[in-house]
């Protein structure tokens, strides 16, 4: 992958002992990205502790990823600190864990037959265009529906 000069101001990060990336590897869209939503839940569960840290996706511009960190974070998705300084592009997200409500939507997001309806009934643009709170709430709505199914439950 193609990495280029980081034009971000990550300078706030130091003072939290965050190595300052100096290279991203595309120009930012900070549309709403599922995948990438996806795999830093599994990396907050995944957590070995509970200390205040921040998520970096391999593959993905720092930025993009504590921009969607933010936006977990304002849902209630996830648990932890958000840190802006005045004029900077990067916010500093110190995440501990998911909170109940995303550690629902991961295990909805989980499985595979939640995961693959919504990546085939929705296009990205689609996925994009809903609040990351209205998300979780339709996937979690799936996978009730899909337990009810294999209990022989469904209406």
């Amino acid at each position: 992958m193609q990495q280029y000069e980081s034009i971000y101001d990550y300078s706030h990060w130091k003072a939290h002992g965050l190595p300052i990336p100096t290279r991203h590897i595309r120009n930012i869209d900070v549309k709403h990205d599922i995948n990438l939503v996806r795999q830093i839940m599994i990396q907050l569960r995944d957590k070995p502790d509970l200390k205040p840290a921040p998520v970096l996706v391999d593959g993905y511009e720092p930025l993009l990823v504590a921009r969607h960190m933010e936006r977990l974070h304002a849902a209630g998705l996830v648990e932890g600190n958000v840190s802006r300084t005045l004029g900077s592009a990067a916010p500093l997200v110190l995440a501990t864990d998911l909170s109940l409500e995303g550690h629902t939507f991961l295990a909805a997001l989980e499985n595979k037959q939640v995961w693959t309806k919504l990546k085939e009934a929705l296009s990205p643009d689609e996925l994009a265009s809903l609040p990351v709170k209205k998300l979780s709430e339709v996937a979690v709505e799936l996978a009730v529906q899909w337990a009810k199914r294999k209990l022989g439950l469904a209406d």
